[in-house]
């Protein structure tokens, strides 16, 4: 049993890289192998589901939620005061197919779930850049037009509109015009 832990150990990096491009069961029959659990960390500390969330492997995705991944899971991202669950990067990822997944395995996109950002997931998505996932936030209800990003020491408050025409996010900005209106509009 310990020497097969050893191997599984040594085994863990190829089985994440083993969710760029193989399929599903592959990847089970490896993990199955050699010991590797769902639990399972790079040195990010992101898990396989991360993985497959990164690397838009939805079979294996389905997976890892049909044999209880841990969805509650939180990495450090970016800023180390922050954390987020596989949901919250799924959104920052642009990933759908995961976000969709993730809320039908009982996930909520729910302001209070995004509590463990510090940050408001929509300030987030802007600071990223990330068009994708501020379309994902529109479709599941939420409101940039009351979106603030900074005020802290290091910026200026700015809706989230004023920041992303300041940093020249061109397409956001478009997307952002085309979805809030300005306060007091009817």
């Amino acid at each position: 049993i310990i020497a097969k832990n050893l191997v599984g150990i040594e085994k863990t990096p190829e089985c994440f890289e083993m969710v760029r491009t193989s399929s599903s069961e592959d990847i089970r029959d490896f993990m199955n192998e050699y010991g590797i659990t769902f639990k399972a960390e790079d040195m990010n500390g992101l898990t396989l589901l991360y993985h497959a969330i990164i690397f838009n492997n939805n079979d294996f995705l389905d997976l890892a939620i049909e044999q209880k991944s841990d969805l509650k899971h939180t990495v450090s991202y970016r800023l180390q005061f922050m954390r987020i669950t596989p949901l919250q990067f799924a959104v920052l990822s642009g990933n759908t197919y995961a976000v969709d997944a993730l809320i039908a395995a009982g996930e909520d996109l729910n302001y209070e779930d995004m509590k463990q950002f510090i940050m408001d997931i929509r300030s987030v998505v802007v600071l990223n850049n990330s068009l994708p996932g501020a379309r994902i936030l529109v479709a599941h209800g939420y409101d940039f037009s009351t979106c603030i990003v900074g005020g802290g020491g290091w910026s200026k408050k700015q809706t989230a509109l004023e920041y992303a025409e300041s940093k020249k996010f061109v397409e956001l900005a478009e997307y952002l015009k085309s979805v809030t209106q300005p306060q007091g509009a009817e």
